[in-house]
């Protein structure tokens, strides 16, 4: 993750439900920093659904609060 290489002593993300009850990390109630766009809503899908079909716009999957956790010490 760039700023743990960085040298960031902490961060700050938001977390996002999807339709299934998933928590992703994204910021705000639609898919707008994905290729999906911003009009995409995520209560509206499921995990599988935003993780197939909206990658991040520099080309990672969305990421669940927990795969996040479990990279940050």
């Amino acid at each position: 993750m760039l700023a743990q290489k960085d040298g960031a002593d902490g961060i700050e993300f938001d977390v996002s439900q999807t339709k299934d009850k998933q928590n992703i990390v994204m910021h705000g109630p639609s898919t707008y920093s994905t290729k999906c766009g911003k009009n995409t809503l995520i209560a509206t899908h499921d995990l599988a659904w935003l993780q197939t079909h909206c990658p991040l716009n520099n080309g990672e999957q969305i990421m669940t609060l927990e795969e996040m956790l479990s990279k940050v010490k």
